[in-house]
């Protein structure tokens, strides 16, 4: 349908082309003809400009993705080597336990040890004041006790004949 029709005749761009500088430079009637023409003019004049912000705003918007998935894998990165932290502390945390464990085991069984040791002297030494005197080895009226120990040691003393011995062996073959 020929004729006029109302329309926004001209948007114009500003020097650097950035999309909030457009402004309307007149208004009126013009055919479909004329706003067709006026629109490729537009087009031809604005689309490297256009194509260039298109291409500038998406490397930003490139670079802002790009930046904050460096920032999450950062992020991430430092959780791990935090959480690796902990896990190295409680490592040595419990090897120091373990540690601690053993030596109060091994002191404890040293204790243990000496009570046994100190126990069996005193035994000696107590069984050793009940023996009698060791007879001499000319008396025809000695006779002689051997003991063979587990480790192959043999050990002797020698008793008077009439004497009567409630003694452990241990106590004079220690």
């Amino acid at each position: 349908m020929p004729g006029k029709i109302p329309c926004m005749t001209t948007l114009a761009a500003d020097s650097t082309c950035t999309f909030s500088c457009l402004s309307v430079i007149g208004t009126g009637l013009c055919d479909h003809e004329e706003l067709l023409s006026w629109l490729g003019d537009v087009l031809e004049r604005l689309g490297p400009q256009m194509v260039a912000l298109r291409a500038e705003h998406d490397e930003i918007v490139f670079n802002r993705e790009l930046r904050e998935q460096q920032e999450r894998e950062y992020a991430e990165a430092l959780e791990q080597d935090r959480l690796a932290e902990e896990a190295a502390e409680r490592q040595a945390q419990e090897e120091e336990q373990c540690r601690l464990r053993q030596e109060q085991e091994v002191a404890q069984q040293q204790a243990e040890m000496r009570q046994k040791e100190e126990l069996r002297e005193r035994r000696v030494s107590e069984a050793k004041t009940t023996l009698p005197d060791e007879p001499a080895t000319s008396d025809p009226n000695a006779i002689r006790v051997a003991v063979r120990c587990p480790d192959g040691k043999s050990m002797q003393r020698r008793f008077l004949k009439s004497e009567t011995v409630s003694v452990s062996p241990i106590a004079y073959l220690s």
